[in-house]
């Protein structure tokens, strides 16, 4: 009886592998170095994936309470995208660890950049982030992100969670329809790469 399973289970590993091992990531850019109220370098190549149009923000200084604004969710950074209302890109690097990735879950917000760091207010906005397969579009989902009125401390982010985003090698995000005023906030972001 025995062995009737070992030919099932040795195709199983074999199986297994065959196929890339998949590698967890949170994005949570706190690592990365950054200096309070200022934006500061691209992020480049973090954890495995690409961040293009995407730089490293830290808002006010972290431990202080500070005005208006979104508030990382897991302090002190966080990414900050849509300067100059240009898409920002999570893909796979020319060369690095990952052949592919899936995006489960991301906190994201908006703010006006108005260069004054602390009383950068939260502003509304819709972001539309599509997922790409060997260029070619595989999925797409809405967010909307609605500021609590007459609040004047740092707001916590918005949870949103992906459906369907696997198997891809490019991410955007983009603000739709565009709010010239805001910019996009992100952080925890939450999913895996796949090694070749």
């Amino acid at each position: 009886m025995l062995s009737s399973y070992l030919p099932l289970v040795l195709l199983l590993s074999l199986t297994a592998s065959c196929e890339g091992s998949s590698v967890p990531f949170n994005d949570n850019f706190d690592t990365l170095p950054a200096v309070p109220d200022e934006i500061t370098s691209p992020i480049g190549v973090y954890n495995g994936l690409n961040f293009s149009n995407l730089f490293v923000n830290q808002p006010g200084v972290p431990g202080i309470i500070t005005l208006n604004g979104v508030a990382p969710k897991s302090d002190p950074n966080q990414a900050l995208g849509g300067l100059s209302k240009q898409a920002s890109t999570i893909s796979v690097p020319a060369t690095g660890p990952a052949k592919t990735f899936s995006l489960d879950s991301f906190y994201y917000g908006c703010s006006v950049d108005t260069a004054q760091g602390l009383a950068d207010p939260a502003q509304p906005c819709n972001i539309t982030v599509t997922g790409y397969s060997s260029g070619k579009v595989k999925v797409s989902q809405k967010f909307n992100f609605v500021p609590i009125e007459k609040i004047t401390l740092m707001q916590a982010p918005v949870f949103g969670a992906f459906k369907g985003f696997s198997g891809l090698d490019k991410a955007t995000f983009v603000q739709t329809p565009g709010n010239p005023a805001a910019v996009l906030l992100i952080d925890d972001l939450v999913g895996s790469y796949q090694k070749p």
